[in-house]
């Protein structure tokens, strides 16, 4: 949910390193955003929610991440694309909290163009791009064209808000690159590309049906509506977007050093 939105752990592991092309990561341009003040500091150990990202009041703030999970924000990435990194790398779970140094509303590309080397100097990150093939999902638009709800230029709108409940999901103001990384973060948890070519901010409403649970799960009796389309079929039917499994090149962020930050 964008704002407020909580991210679901993925334990898949990378196991190939075939390298297409290396990118170098680039420090960013002296008049990049930046954090007026930012604390990291670990989670205490008595919390006992999730993992949680707000954008709230000109402010980023990020409850018991690892410096994994903060990787994949920074770099809108699934952990699956992630590789490398010392043993405390997915274990330690840390709360970060940023002010920047302009005031104002702080969308997430910003916020993560100030995250990026803010890991750099306070983790001592150190890492290097790759692509690999991998199995990812490819969204793209159905051959009947998108049923998405445009939103004009300028209309003065709400802000932008992506929710996830369930095989729910509601969309106001969402680029469809946002509906693309919540859609691997929240339910997939396999990178999505977006190859729609669609620019501007929609509004959107889906349901689908849910995958069964396991017998051992709290929910696995709950029933399921029969008549609910999959996902896929979802995509299609309601929002005229095309959803489907392929094996294609994707980044990969390969971690070759970090330390575990100081006291702030």
């Amino acid at each position: 949910m964008v704002g407020g939105f909580c991210t679901p752990r993925s334990t898949a592991h990378l196991t190939l390193a075939f390298v297409a092309c290396i990118l170098r990561a680039q420090s960013p341009p002296s008049n990049a955003p930046s954090f007026e003040v930012a604390t990291i500091k670990p989670t205490n150990p008595s919390y006992g929610g999730g993992i949680l990202i707000r954008l709230t009041g000109g402010k980023f703030s990020a409850t018991a991440f690892t410096l994994r999970d903060l990787i994949t924000f920074a770099y809108a990435v699934d952990s699956s694309q992630i590789t490398g990194g010392p043993d405390w790398f997915a274990s330690d779970r840390y709360d970060v909290l940023g002010k920047p140094e302009k005031a104002g509303p702080l969308s997430r590309e910003a916020a993560r163009a100030m995250l990026r080397p803010l890991l750099e100097d306070r983790f001592d990150l150190k890492i290097h791009l790759e692509s690999k093939p991998m199995s990812v999902f490819v969204l793209t638009i159905d051959k009947h064209g998108s049923k998405l709800r445009t939103r004009a230029p300028g209309d003065g709108g709400e802000t932008t808000r992506l929710t996830f409940r369930g095989a729910t999901a509601t969309g106001r103001n969402v680029p469809v690159a946002v509906i693309a990384e919540e859609l691997q973060d929240m339910v997939l948890g396999r990178p999505v590309l977006d190859k729609t070519g669609l620019t501007g901010t929609f509004d959107f409403d889906l349901v689908w049906r849910p995958e069964p649970k396991s017998s051992g799960s709290a929910d696995a009796s709950a029933p399921v509506d029969p008549n609910l389309p999959d996902i896929f079929t979802a995509f299609s039917e309601q929002l005229g977007l095309k959803l489907e499994s392929r094996r294609e090149p994707a980044k990969v962020i390969v971690v070759d050093g970090a330390t575990k930050p100081s006291e702030n």
